[in-house]
């Protein structure tokens, strides 16, 4: 048997499309066990033959009403995957008891299904639904339905996961903008989080299995493998967010110039670097220095910040911050010959 999450809109909208033939739908939980409106709703289903038992992520069993892993016993329940041990291994226990994969609670000899332990998503130690997040996504008129996809990311040297999200816009070309700060604004009400990404692709790029599901886990890996750069970056264009430079501080203006071997040229007078956030900027200011040259390390920060003489940090994203540091370095007499840039190293 298998049970999957509705939403309530989804359910709502079948509902009154079969009130006219005379259906009345009975509910499956007591009136008000859904304390959000985009929550999802649940599924009962009754148990014939089979033992059936909710237990915690160490396999130990919980309290009445209490969510956690479904498992369960019986002559109905499979002897095991054909010539698969390890996932045999992985979802059966000693015990005889059979790990279903789903998560639920018991209450009053009744089960109730909540949803899929591989599609719970927990950012800050808080546990979300993806169904949860996507169907709150999806009560906006500027997104496709049932092409939504949230999942978490982690990228090499992060500490934690992030939220991402993928949508499939219905406005037109170049409005993609729109459709991500109003996704993250909906989130943000009503779930309560803030996704890190926000990635507006094709309808026929979204994976789907034979039976309309989502396949997030491949969303999920192209994301962390870099397939969507581009698509990020132009976003961080258009928004022009901390990670672009301001076009009050920079104009770009293309030269052509021939390869030259890798070698710091001899420089004169106080080098002002503007350092990147992988150590280019660093490494720069190191090499200048032992070979006797002057120079400025001004690396990211929160807010503008006098380290030493020649050490700084800046918000790149705050003009103000390069004027306090251009007082700073006229009040330590700093004259600036050269500036070598490095801010968008990466990008």
């Amino acid at each position: 048997m298998e049970a999957r999450p509705s939403s309530r809109r989804l359910l709502d909208t079948f509902w009154n499309c079969c009130s006219p033939t005379g259906y009345r739908p009975k509910p499956c939980i007591q009136p008000g066990a859904c304390q959000k409106p985009h929550q999802v709703l649940f599924s009962q289903i009754a148990s014939h033959g089979i033992s059936i038992r909710i237990a915690d992520a160490q396999d130990r069993l919980v309290t009445e009403g209490t969510i956690g892993h479904l498992q369960v016993k019986g002559k109905t329940v499979t002897t095991g995957y054909y010539q698969n041990p390890e996932a045999n291994q992985e979802v059966f226990h000693a015990d005889g008891w059979f790990d279903t994969g789903d998560l639920g609670f018991l209450r009053d000899g009744r089960l109730t299904i909540t949803g899929r332990a591989k599609e719970m998503i927990i950012l800050n130690g808080v546990n979300y639904y993806s169904q949860e997040i996507e169907a709150a996504v999806e009560e906006l008129e500027e997104v496709e339905h049932s092409y939504t996809a949230a999942c978490t990311v982690q990228f090499g040297g992060q500490a934690s996961e992030e939220l991402a999200i993928f949508v499939v816009s219905r406005l037109p070309v170049g409005q993609e903008l729109e459709v991500v700060r109003k996704v993250r604004a909906q989130v943000n009400r009503r779930v309560g989080i803030s996704p890190h990404y926000v990635i507006p692709v094709q309808q026929e790029t979204i994976p789907k299995t034979a039976i309309g599901k989502i396949q997030r886990q491949q969303l999920k890996q192209k994301l962390e493998s870099g397939v969507y750069e581009e698509i990020l970056r132009e976003l961080d264009r258009q928004e022009g967010n901390r990670w672009t430079l301001p076009s009050w501080t920079y104009q770009r203006s293309w030269q052509r110039r021939a390869i030259s071997p890798v070698a710091l040229p001899q420089l004169e007078g106080v080098t002002l670097i503007l350092a990147d956030r992988y150590g280019v900027g660093e490494a720069v200011s190191k090499q200048l220095r032992q070979r006797g040259a002057s120079c400025v390390l001004v690396e990211e920060g929160e807010h503008f910040e006098c380290i030493s003489r020649e050490d700084y940090r800046l918000n790149p994203g705050q003009e103000a911050d390069y004027s306090l540091l251009g007082m700073a370095l006229a009040r330590e007499q700093v004259s600036v010959r050269q500036v070598v840039h490095l801010c968008s190293v990466g990008y």
